[in-house]
């Protein structure tokens, strides 16, 4: 994937998601701490066409941007074995 379009990615997930985000306490993730209420990135599953026509699969956002915000993006997007899901 080309490095500006994921930083585009990136950038645009993390302001829409900084917009609605509520601080909370979250145990670390991968061994890493972060600070309290910064955003997680994980895949969320809904009804049938809930996120388009065939698709129920979605990568979620909840928190607010930090520094290090777009390596968790990045993260998730690594781990999804090809599957291109909607953010």
């Amino acid at each position: 994937m080309n490095h500006y379009f994921r930083q585009g990615i990136v950038l645009g997930i993390a302001l829409l998601a900084a917009a609605g985000a509520q601080a909370q306490t979250r145990p670390p993730v991968g061994g890493v701490n972060s600070a309290p209420g910064a955003m997680i990135f994980y895949v969320a599953h809904g009804a049938p066409d809930a996120c388009g026509p065939g698709c129920s699969d979605w990568i979620a956002a909840e928190g607010a941007v930090q520094w290090d915000t777009y390596k968790r993006l990045l993260a998730i997007l690594d781990r999804q074995n090809g599957r291109k899901l909607p953010v």
